[in-house]
């Protein structure tokens, strides 16, 4: 290869630029893309399901758990518990196509099924 002249060398140095930002920028969204599915199906919205089939907002456990945060998601909810020393058994219901997890939380007898949306399309509570 021959000397570059200082317009190819303007051209290359933002060709190079704009690609490896291009780049970068597609490795990112694919990393956080990627780390929320491994976290449980967080992009999706979670809701509680009772003993008969309704669905209500995660936001009705403080009835249960007095100083619950904003809660998003069974992860969030199992990780705030266990900070706060008590033993939690998560358990998936491996429902076809939905997510649905039981999280029982042993010394307070708490036993909420968490569910995503469509399982809740037809059956959510009104408040």
């Amino acid at each position: 290869m021959g000397k570059r002249t200082a317009k190819q060398k303007v051209y290359f140095v933002r060709f190079g630029w704009n690609t490896a930002i291009r780049l970068l920028g597609t490795g990112l969204v694919a990393i956080f893309a990627f780390a929320a599915t491994a976290s449980g199906k967080s992009l999706e919205k979670w809701f509680l399901m009772s003993r008969h089939g309704e669905c209500a907002q995660i936001a009705t456990l403080q009835r249960k758990v007095s100083d619950l945060p904003a809660i998003e998601d069974p992860v969030s909810f199992s990780r705030y518990m266990r900070a706060r020393g008590y033993t939690v058994i998560e358990q998936d219901l491996e429902l076809p196509g939905v997510g649905a997890i039981q999280i029982e939380v042993v010394e307070l007898s708490l036993n909420p099924i968490f569910v995503t949306e469509p399982v809740c399309n037809n059956y959510l509570e009104h408040e």
